[in-house]
């Protein structure tokens, strides 16, 4: 059985349509920015909010469940296959 990536990990926590701040995204892994550039370089529209004095929020775009023809609010959706 594969290992699940960093990606695949972000993608599912991400994977709901809801913000989820830095902190969450750090149990991740510790470098999810670097993990984010890889998921946007491979197509998937991560968006980004400032909340705070540099805090800040994650989320897939609304588009891309549309794109998909799925609701993001689905929780047994899952937005990356193996």
């Amino acid at each position: 059985m594969k290992r699940e990536t960093n990606l695949q990990k972000l993608l599912n926590l991400l994977g709901d349509g809801e913000w989820h701040t830095s902190k969450e995204l750090s149990k991740i892994t510790w470098r999810f920015g670097h993990t984010i550039h890889e998921g946007r370089n491979k197509g998937y529209p991560i968006e980004k909010r400032q909340v705070g004095h540099n805090q800040f929020e994650y989320r897939l775009s609304p588009s891309y469940f549309k794109s998909l023809k799925v609701s993001y609010k689905s929780k047994s959706a899952s937005v990356v296959s193996s």
